[in-house]
């Protein structure tokens, strides 16, 4: 079963559905720690699973499968008929100290991006994270950036009702808008 989710997983993310690929993650990661995994062995995966919550877009393609397709989905993922959601996978995160065993580089990418509040901090730290991510977890650097961005908007949203587009430019990191 363990190499079975771990597919699953590679599967969903090529096919972008990033939600489904955590979920099986979490179901690889979840029986790597029942068997006598290496400090190094969790420590990557551990990145990865982080990495791969962290990833889920706001908007899912999930959401736009028909209800067959839903239910497919999570016969494959689980015996439950319910999915776990980007909150439950968060929750067990933090339940469990999964940020302790993963890397700073990492933990660093995660506390960036679930919990800044802050758009100056936000850009002025992306830049560099999403450099360290696209050269350690290539697969990771469009997804992250794509939700950087999001975040940014959704930050400059609350901030300000009109903005002029060239201030707007200036302000942000240009790696974290380079998402073409």
């Amino acid at each position: 079963m363990y190499e079975y989710f771990g597919n699953l997983a590679k599967m969903f993310w090529k096919s972008e559905f990033f939600l489904y690929s955590a979920i099986a993650f979490f179901n690889h990661y979840v029986l790597l720690r029942r068997r006598n995994a290496t400090a190094e062995e969790l420590t990557e995966k551990s990145n990865t699973f982080i990495l791969s919550v962290i990833s889920i877009p706001p908007l899912l393609n999930e959401n736009r499968q028909s209800e067959d397709a839903k239910i497919s989905a999570a016969s494959l993922l689980s015996s439950e008929s319910t999915l776990l959601s980007k909150q439950d996978l968060i929750t067990y995160i933090k339940k469990h100290n999964i940020l302790d065993l993963c890397s700073e580089q990492v933990r660093e990418t995660y506390f960036l991006i679930e919990e800044s509040k802050n758009m100056m901090s936000l850009t002025r730290n992306s830049e560099p994270l999403l450099r360290a991510v696209k050269e350690s977890t290539p697969d990771f650097h469009k997804p992250l950036q794509s939700i950087i961005v999001y975040k940014l908007l959704t930050l400059l949203s609350q901030l300000y009702t009109k903005i002029k587009i060239e201030n707007f430019s200036t302000d942000i990191a240009l790696e974290a808008l380079n998402v073409a």
